[in-house]
């Protein structure tokens, strides 16, 4: 099984880290759609991150890491 690791900045501060297994990422094909990363996660992890997609404002995506890849930084403001 393969495992990705993705970043994830709090909006308060602070970065969580959850673990993918067997992650797969499909790209929007234009610019107005919405990429999707798949994958499974720990229940720990799946309510962890849905707690800080709820919040809705204040936590982006900054980096998602693959084996044998180099990390996806995700552009955006820092900070």
């Amino acid at each position: 099984m393969s495992e990705a690791t993705l970043d994830v900045a709090a909006g308060g501060g602070g970065t969580q880290r959850f673990r993918i297994g067997d992650p797969w990422l499909a790209l929007a094909e234009d610019a107005a759609g919405q990429d999707e990363l798949a994958g499974w996660f720990t229940d720990e992890d799946a309510d962890a991150l849905a707690e800080l997609a709820a919040t809705g404002f204040g936590a982006s995506v900054r980096r998602l890491t693959a084996p044998g890849t180099g990390p996806l930084a995700v552009p955006g403001r820092s900070g």
